[in-house]
């Protein structure tokens, strides 16, 4: 299922590409962006990555961690792109996928913007065409506090709808002035 504005998650351990347990959210930083990528070598997602990474300072200044999930297996991402500046996880089996409601559709091309972003990672030569997980992957962004509550969640109608570096900051900065109760568990609904 989808996860909305102000859903609480569990906080959960995941393993990075080298190994090691991070706990998400991690509550060193103010928010966790968790970016939900389609397989390490996607075009589209390079171009969208180019663009992270040369703003990682300026994302970690408004106390955003970053964690990038790949339909891809940990040993793929280490031979493709080991030298990222943010957290990677490989998730090949799509559990997180599917515990965040991120989802896939045939469509993922179908829109002029995921073209150019191809063209743009194309042309930049920072692909790969080796896929055993699938081309059909569609992109998600979601923002939890340190508190694992989400204060935003944007899932993508195509493989290039996902969120700018200006967006997200914009996001987290909208989120921080909000009223501490939004970060509270939302009580359970009474059982009938």
């Amino acid at each position: 299922m989808k996860k909305r504005f102000g859903d609480r998650i569990e906080p959960l351990e995941v393993r990075t590409i080298l190994g090691a347990a991070q706990c998400l959210p991690d509550t060193r930083f103010r928010f966790t962006h968790l970016q939900f990528r389609r397989w390490i070598g996607c075009p589209i997602c390079n171009d969208h990555i180019a663009h992270f990474r040369r703003h990682h300072d300026r994302i970690a200044a408004a106390g955003i961690r970053e964690v990038m999930f790949f339909h891809s297996t940990p040993e793929e991402i280490l031979a493709f792109d080991s030298a990222m500046p943010f957290e990677m996880v490989g998730d090949a089996e799509r559990v997180y996928y599917r515990q965040f409601g991120v989802e896939r559709s045939w469509l993922f091309l179908a829109s002029w913007r995921a073209i150019a972003g191809a063209a743009r990672g194309f042309a930049a030569g920072k692909f790969s065409l080796a896929n055993t997980h699938g081309i059909d992957g569609l992109p998600a962004d979601i923002l939890v506090t340190d508190a694992n509550v989400i204060v935003a969640a944007h899932y993508g109608e195509d493989a290039a709808d996902h969120w700018s570096v200006d967006e997200l900051v914009a996001t987290a900065r909208a989120a921080s002035q909000l009223h501490p109760h939004h970060f509270l568990a939302q009580p359970a609904e009474a059982s009938a």
